[in-house]
C-alpha cells in the first residue's frame, strides 16, 4: 500500500511540474488580456492620443526571446512594451509611455543625465532595477532595465537607447 502512494504521488508531482513548465511567457502574458503583440498596443495607443510614438531603434545588447505589448487608457493612459528572455528569467527591459502629465516628486535615488537632443532625463537607481525617465514630443517616456542584466553598466545603456529615439 505505501509502495502505491508512493508512487501514485511521484507520478502526481511529475505531471503538475510538467504542466506547470509547459505554461508558456505567451500563456502567462496573453491569457489574461492586458498584453497582446507590440505592434497591436503601438496601433491602439497611437489612435488614441490621435498621433505617432516615437519609439527608439535601439535595444538593450541582450538576447530578448519574447516581447509583449499592453495600452491601458483606465485613469493615465499609458502604453507599455516588455521584452523578456524565458532563458535567464532575469533579463527583462520595459519602455513606457504616456502624455505629459504632473508626475508626484519621485523618492528614489536620482540623478540628472542630459541627452544628445539637449533634453533632461531623470536616472532612478532601485533595488532590482533602474530606470530613465524623460519628456519628448508632449510624451513621458520610462525606459526600465532590470539590475541583473547590466549592472554598472545600465545607465549608459539606457542613456543610449533614450538617444536612439528619432
Amino acid at each position: 500500500m505505501k509502495r502505491a502512494v508512493l508512487i501514485l504521488s511521484t507520478f502526481l508531482f511529475v505531471y503538475l511540474e510538467n504542466s506547470y513548465a509547459q505554461e508558456s511567457l505567451e500563456d502567462l502574458y496573453l491569457k489574461g488580456g492586458e498584453f497582446t503583440e507590440v505592434n497591436k498596443a503601438i496601433k491602439e495607443a497611437e489612435k488614441h492620443f490621435g498621433r505617432d510614438i516615437n519609439l527608439p531603434v535601439r535595444l538593450p545588447a541582450t538576447a530578448y526571446t519574447h516581447s509583449f505589448g499592453s495600452f491601458r487608457k483606465d485613469g493615465i493612459s499609458q502604453l507599455t512594451l516588455k521584452y523578456l528572455n524565458e532563458n535567464t528569467g532575469h533579463t527583462h527591459y520595459s519602455i513606457r509611455v504616456t502624455e505629459k502629465y504632473d508626475r508626484p516628486n519621485v523618492k528614489s535615488p536620482q540623478e540628472t543625465v542630459s541627452l544628445k537632443n539637449g533634453e533632461k532625463a531623470l536616472y532612478l537607481d532601485r533595488d532590482n532595477a533602474d530606470a530613465l525617465m524623460f519628456e519628448l514630443d508632449s510624451f513621458e517616456y520610462i525606459l526600465i532595465l532590470d539590475k541583473n542584466s547590466f549592472g554598472s553598466n545600465s545607465k549608459e545603456t539606457l542613456v543610449q537607447i533614450a538617444n536612439s529615439i528619432r
